[in-house]
């Protein structure tokens, strides 16, 4: 009876979700109407609904398992309203995770409640906001708050923030608050104070713009034992462009942070962190060319001193933004061995930071040329490479040295991405990668995922769309990914089919075909369709997701392996 019982719940559960989805889309639909109405008043409502729902099954190829008394069925929600009346917004976000987040998000996520709220009035020069906010200073190096849901990522401060702007050239930013934690709030208090000043504008240089900035940022904990309760946090940057060309540059200097050391002792360390990122870039007609640097030593910075929150998989209360440095590829192979940026520092396992970068070129050979034929040919370049930090360790102390800028080599990109447009109706992209990979470095995502040895492996994709008409188009997909190493070869196929621009549906294949463990050699398949109409989109699939990590803007998530049948729901108005 008990058992039966469970089942009844988990049913109610499932029927809850669905209801919450058919009644925001019915909401929406009622709000847009509205909208117009409103906006010949100088007032105006706009918002959203988004939701993700996954319906687990056992997996013996995978190895994923679901017993009785699991939930099978969970799925996340987001609601979101926005309101604004002349010189005064307001705003709320209400998420609902039933009956628990998908499978890689952060757990602590649980139920429903209104998650994020804000209000704020602006008047002349002034804005003030009171309630949850995000925001960046420079590039993020020192502070980030943002969203996103693909990343089950919110690191939202609740609390109040004033932006003046007295002039055209002068602007400044003070906040203070708490970062959000689930549906909860940091242990650690949030300062910071940001300015930028415009000498193009203030001088009215007709070429040439010079901007320079500043920022502080701070961590308050209440004092407790030998550990800071404020951990000061300074930027200093400045960004020239001048004509085609763009030069910058970015310090932070950050002072003694916690340093957990996982070897057991229970004994915490603090050592002080910086950071430097500079970035030249040029540019002119059918030309381009951007390189950056960065130097990161001991730069996670968080909004509390637990030491399970460094190194954690969600991106949990994380104040500043390191993405990774690398082309964000976006084919299923590449996602393999996907390069996370290496801040945070290890000390006992000899990791203290990162030290590398990237640079891209793109061109074009003109149309009519004897390569660019009739329409023309785009070529991106990129090669990135990343190495550790090497040090001399004092074991008697627990004090470090770095005594080599450029120590143990951790990642290397090399690619070629040709874009080639045939007729009209026909277009194709050939991709080649070269890519190394330490997986012997403690804390690199694939390593993390059991990849092992040092990984030598070569890339090709080749990818053609074919255009039927405006609306219906063909695209088919094909990859290899070749190496000698950890779990060897690959291969990947997708077809994807636009019926209209209603209706769309794809299929795709990733097998691991060179795997020594025959058992192992498995087919992750998926198979889905959409449906657009309006703002309103619904896409359903089913297939087995390899464990891995999902990836945006750089910043990654892992998702454990898993099998089953997903529907995603979202709207705007």
């Amino acid at each position: 009876m008990q058992l039966k019982n469970r089942h009844e719940q988990k049913t109610i559960m499932h029927m809850k979700a669905l209801v919450i989805a058919l009644t925001t889309i019915s909401i929406t639909t009622i709000a847009t109407a509205q909208t117009q109405t409103q906006s010949q008043n100088n007032e105006n409502i706009s918002g959203g609904y988004e939701s993700f729902s996954e319906w687990y099954q056992n997996d013996f190829k995978t190895g994923s398992s679901f017993t009785p008394s699991d939930a099978r069925f969970l799925s996340n929600h987001y609601f979101k309203a926005d309101y604004t009346l002349g010189r005064f917004a307001a705003g709320a976000q209400y998420e609902a995770y039933l009956p628990a987040p998908l499978l890689g998000y952060f757990p602590g996520l649980k139920g429903n409640a209104l998650a994020t709220y804000y209000g704020s009035f602006k008047v002349d020069q002034l804005e003030a906001t009171a309630g949850y906010f995000y925001d960046q200073f420079g590039s993020g190096l020192v502070f980030r708050s943002w969203e996103d849901r693909q990343l089950g990522t919110n690191n939202a401060i609740k609390g109040v923030r004033v932006k003046l702007q007295p002039t055209s050239f002068l602007a400044v930013t003070a906040l203070s608050g708490y970062q959000r934690v689930g549906f909860e709030t940091s242990k650690g208090q949030i300062n910071g104070l940001n300015s930028e000043l415009d000498l193009g504008n203030l001088f009215d240089f007709a070429d040439l713009g010079i901007r320079f900035g500043g920022s502080y940022v701070g961590r308050y904990i209440p004092p407790s034992g030998s550990e800071p309760s404020t951990v000061n946090a300074y930027s200093g940057r400045f960004n020239l462009d001048y004509g085609g060309l763009s030069l910058g540059a970015e310090y932070v200097a950050k002072g003694k942070d916690l340093r957990p050391d996982f070897s057991g002792s229970g004994i915490n360390y603090y050592d002080p962190g910086s950071a430097l990122l500079g970035t030249i870039g040029y540019a002119k007609q059918g030309f381009g060319l951007t390189a950056q640097y960065r130097r990161l030593e001991n730069m996670g910075f968080y909004s509390d001193t637990d030491p399970n929150i460094v190194n954690n998989p969600f991106n949990s209360q994380v104040i500043n933004y390191l993405p990774a440095l690398t082309k964000q590829h976006d084919y299923n192979v590449t996602n393999l061995y996907r390069y996370s940026s290496h801040g945070n520092m290890v000390f006992n396992q000899g990791v203290f930071g990162e030290n590398g970068g990237q640079v891209d070129v793109f061109f074009n050979l003109p149309k009519g040329s004897s390569l660019g034929g009739r329409f023309g040919t785009k070529v991106a370049l990129n090669y990135a490479v990343w190495y550790g930090l090497g040090a001399k360790i004092d074991t008697a102390s627990n004090k470090y040295t770095i005594n080599k800028e450029f120590g143990t080599k951790y990642f290397q990109d090399a690619n070629i991405e040709i874009k080639k447009k045939w007729s009209q109706n026909w277009s194709s992209i050939f991709s080649y990668i070269n890519i190394f990979y330490n997986a012997t470095v403690p804390g690199l995502s694939a390593a993390q995922q059991g990849a092992t040895g040092l990984i030598n492996a070569n890339i090709f994709a080749v990818e053609s769309t074919h255009r039927w008409n405006t609306r219906a188009s063909t695209r088919l997909l094909l990859e290899h990914l070749s190496t000698a190493d950890d779990l060897k070869s690959w291969a990947s196929a997708t077809l994807e089919q636009g019926f209209s621009s209603h209706y769309s549906m794809y299929v795709t294949d990733l097998y691991n075909y060179g795997n020594p463990d025959p058992t192992q050699r498995i087919h992750y398949y998926t198979i889905g369709a959409s449906y657009m109409q309006g703002p309103t989109r619904i896409a359903l699939t089913y297939g087995r997701q390899r464990g891995g990590l999902i990836c945006s803007g750089g910043v990654c998530r892992y998702v454990p392996p898993n099998t089953g049948l997903n529907i995603t729901i979202s709207t705007t108005f």
